[in-house]
């Protein structure tokens, strides 16, 4: 068994569609259709961190652990992820990795990250009573046998910490199916709702297993009902999307009930001002097959007859429940359904093109056969810049760049493709990333420049020893 501990009071976010295998995992850039059918961009890309340790070298085996990092592995890629699957790393190899994800993945802040962690953690009590968490590397020692050795090797939950800071991505997610206990800060749970561009802001999400004391066999019910709620289930809010907040909230209910209040898990933002304003967010199924094969996912008028607004959540959970049933029946009736509901869609769709309500349509949007793009900057007057063009030796880097512009910018009259985006401003990081435009698609893209800081080139700590006791 492994022990569950509230770790680091942290909540976590979660994810969520799931597309099929056959489309291909790197795909550029991905948009989301939000209220009143306005495109926003979210990411560049997703990237997921995995590690699972099973064979220990002086903790309890955990049989389950690296098999059930490999199924979360196999599920993300399919959803589109770019993953790295780490088995039974040591100390050495785990803070490399960690080290990697902050200083070489986590550069490209429009990338969306996962951390998912199965595994030993262990507990120390500090001399002012509180308790720091762990999570133990195949090589650990056990912390009452050798303090030392387990202040060297273990990875302290404010060395992750460090690390969710230490990325300059916008979004962070870190899930903990392990045991261990103390809160290294103060969580802020968010109810879940709608996206909207407040969700494009800054986060960092943390979602653990269960509470301090609580015990959970090695088969995880957590990572069941993470994968479950991947498949649509943890859509509480029927949008069609999967935010941080909503897995958080549906893995609290859900493995509570089904490991009959043996294990709570605990979920919430960071408390910080900078970094608790978004939202991390999944591609659904269906959009992501459909943005897949070059098209944009559709946005149903608010309101409409039929409940079109939640026509592919009812008809994927009608599905779900003929197969239950298994009967010709309930295929019949689920027919039945799904064709009224397509026959209220397409009356809608009918109505809103006689009406030229059409959500899809911006104010001002591309010219035909072109793409458009919006770009909004948190900064006065930064200075846009698309695509690079071939230059030679003398010519400056302004000139560099075919378009040229000031926050804040617009284009309607973009080549439909793949677009270089940068944008700057003296004593700003710069700002980069990739872009993949449809025609007649209209892109809104959210930039927030952080102030460029000096690099430090001090020496690095260590980990500390005594007292206190482990999980297993």
């Amino acid at each position: 068994m492994k022990k569950i501990g509230l770790f680091i009071t942290l909540p976590f976010l979660a994810i969520a569609l799931l597309i099929s295998s056959a489309y291909p995992a790197t795909t550029r850039g991905f948009s989301a259709v939000i209220n009143h059918g306005k495109s926003v961009y979210l990411y560049k890309d997703y990237y997921a961190l995995v590690v699972g340790i099973s064979d220990y070298d002086l903790w309890a085996k955990l049989p389950n652990a690296v098999n059930d990092a490999k199924e979360v592995a196999a599920r993300l890629k399919e959803m589109g992820f770019q993953v790295r699957l780490v088995l039974n790393p040591t100390s050495r190899e785990l803070k490399a990795e960690l080290t990697a994800l902050a200083y070489k993945t986590g550069r490209e802040r429009n990338r969306a990250i996962l951390f998912y962690y199965a595994g030993h953690g262990g507990t120390e009590t500090l001399a002012d009573k509180t308790k720091l968490g762990f999570i133990i590397p195949k090589d650990c020692p056990v912390l009452g046998k050798d303090p030392l050795g387990f202040g060297a090797h273990a990875i302290s939950m404010k060395e992750i910490e460090a690390t969710s800071l230490r990325i300059k991505s916008k979004h962070v997610l870190m899930m903990f199916d392990s045991c261990f206990s103390g809160a290294i800060f103060t969580l802020i749970r968010a109810v879940p709702q709608d996206i909207t561009e407040k969700s494009l802001k800054p986060v960092r999400q943390y979602i653990t297993a269960g509470r301090e004391d609580e015990e959970v066999i090695d088969d995880s019910m957590f990572k069941r009902c993470f994968l479950i709620g991947l498949e649509g289930d943890a859509d509480l809010t029927g949008d069609g999307y999967i935010t941080g907040s909503e897995m958080g909230m549906y893995l609290a209910d859900k493995v509570v009930n089904y490991t009959h209040r043996r294990q709570h898990p605990q979920y919430g933002k960071i408390n910080n001002p900078e970094l608790d304003r978004g939202d991390f967010i999944f591609m659904p199924p269906e959009a992501q097959a459909v943005r897949m094969k070059g098209e944009r996912p559709e946005k149903e008028a608010a309101e409409p007859s039929g409940d079109i607004a939640g026509f592919r959540g009812l008809k994927v959970k009608q599905k779900r429940e003929t197969k239950e049933r298994g009967t010709e029946t309930g295929k019949e009736e689920l027919q039945t359904n799904i064709t009224s509901l397509e026959k209220d869609k397409t009356r809608d769709e009918d109505l809103m093109r006689k009406t030229k309500a059409s959500l899809h349509v911006p104010k001002a949007g591309p010219q035909e056969n072109m793409s458009a793009l919006v770009i909004n900057c948190d900064v006065d007057s930064a200075r846009v810049f698309i695509d690079r063009k071939e230059v030679s030796f003398w010519s400056s880097p302004d000139e560099a760049w075919i378009y040229r512009g000031a926050i804040p910018f617009r284009m309607e009259s973009l080549e439909p493709g793949e677009h270089e985006i940068r944008v700057f401003k003296e004593d700003y990081e710069e700002y980069t990333t990739t872009l993949d435009l449809s025609p007649g698609q209209t892109v809104t893209l959210d930039v927030e420049l952080w102030p460029a800081q000096e690099q430090d080139h001090g020496g690095g700590g260590g980990g500390g020893g005594g007292g206190g006791g482990g999980g297993v």
